[in-house]
């Protein structure tokens, strides 16, 4: 039968070969668009995956709300005390937290000055949450000096060129002042499907010592500007753990001059890692209806 069937191919493709050549060229066109659609659809579904327990890390926001309950506010960033917050009053349930405070900063080198928007200050803890590869030098170590820095590969390559970027100073302008680092780490470039990206990586104390030391850092919750992770225990449910966060809000920032508790007036919520490209307002968006269709 099949034998029957191949011969009316060749006996149709002699009598009509360019039929048959539009044919083939749609049929291998079909076939290259729908592999390249599929790619891009299992691209966009990686994001933030590649952490090895992606499934426990979550970023934090912030909500507001009127008087009526409805949402007048979103925001992808906290004010700082929250984090640490967070896993000082449920210890039991987050393993770690960490903050990163991100700031376009003009960056000088050898007579050379860039514009940087990929520049972080970070808690040495980050190194706790996500699977950042370091290839030269230290990690987690190296954020717990105030001058220490980490930068990715390719930053050190567009810095330093061939040489080392260990010992290396880096003079940064953030704000008006001027800041001196010293590379204690290179790590790896951050992959493609990561909803935020890192050319460098800074310590968080002289972000504390901006405002006014720990103290002051640890009281300030209108300064929401630090985008904020953690990392729950094995097991724990995060729409379950989100529910106890009013409770904490309450404690510790008790009530408005009406008398109200502040959980009233603002919230915090819980964003799988994972669902933040596709489902969140916390990063540059993708489109996510667009995804689906596909």
């Amino acid at each position: 039968m099949f034998k029957n069937y191949f011969k009316i191919v060749f006996r149709n493709a002699k009598k009509h070969p360019m039929y048959v050549l539009i044919n083939l060229i749609g049929l291998a066109i079909g076939m290259a668009v729908s592999i390249v659609i599929l790619l891009y659809v299992q691209f966009e579904l990686s994001y933030d995956k590649y952490h090895p327990e992606a499934d426990r890390i979550y970023r934090v926001s912030r909500a507001w709300f009127n008087q009526d309950g409805a949402e007048s506010l979103h925001l992808g960033h906290l004010a700082p005390p929250f984090g640490p917050l967070i896993q000082s009053d449920f210890p039991e349930e987050v393993e770690v937290s960490a903050r990163l405070f991100n700031f376009n900063a003009l960056i000088k080198s050898n007579g050379n000055a860039m514009e940087e928007e990929r520049f972080f200050f970070a808690d040495p803890e980050s190194f706790d949450l996500f699977s950042w590869k370091i290839i030269e030098g230290e990690g987690q170590s190296a954020l717990n000096e105030a001058d220490g820095i980490i930068v990715t590969e390719s930053t050190a390559k567009r810095y330093f060129g061939d040489e080392s970027a260990l010992g290396k100073e880096l003079q940064a302008e953030l704000a008006g002042q001027e800041f001196t680092f010293q590379v204690r780490g290179v790590m790896k470039d951050m992959p493609e499907n990561s909803h935020f990206h890192v050319d460098f990586l800074a310590s968080m104390i002289p972000v504390v010592q901006f405002y006014g030391g720990q103290e002051a850092f640890m009281s300030n919750f209108g300064s929401n500007n630090f985008s904020t992770f953690v990392k729950l225990a094995e097991g724990v449910d995060g729409k379950a753990f989100e529910g106890k966060l009013p409770a904490m809000i309450d404690r510790h920032l008790g009530e408005n001059q009406a008398g109200i508790p502040m959980s009233k007036g603002t919230a915090l919520k819980l964003w799988p890692i994972t669902d933040v490209h596709l489902y969140s307002n916390l990063a540059p968006k993708s489109n996510r209806m667009a995804t689906w269709i596909m």
